[in-house]
């Protein structure tokens, strides 16, 4: 069922609300090493690359494939959330699912 809003704690890594599809890209040393070509991550071995994670980022240790829309004149961050599947997009603030992206300067 498509919702009108959604919580303000978006999961990030989560599935949408609108077409169901997985936004989470997997455990980020895995995608590093399959990056192949980066000869940097080839060189290391998967314990060197978790302990690299756990030094740069912060749990869960996931990349996102959900996009962050920063409107410059309104404010210095995300404003809106959208899939990158079905382009459903949210306000970061209130969790209101945008219907008209022209209208609301997001086109």
């Amino acid at each position: 069922m498509k919702q009108e809003t959604i919580d303000k704690e978006l999961d990030n890594y989560g599935n949408c609300p609108e077409c169901g599809k997985s936004w989470d890209a997997g455990r980020i040393w895995k995608v590093w090493r399959d990056m192949k070509d980066s000869k940097y991550y080839q060189d290391k071995t998967d314990e060197e690359l978790q302990v690299m994670e756990k030094e740069s980022y912060s749990k869960p240790y996931h990349f996102s494939k959900l996009i962050g829309i920063e409107i410059r004149e309104k404010y210095d961050g995300v404003s809106y959330n959208q899939c990158p599947f079905c382009k459903a997009t949210w306000d970061r603030w209130t969790g209101e699912l945008i219907k008209d992206l022209k209208e609301a300067g997001l086109e």
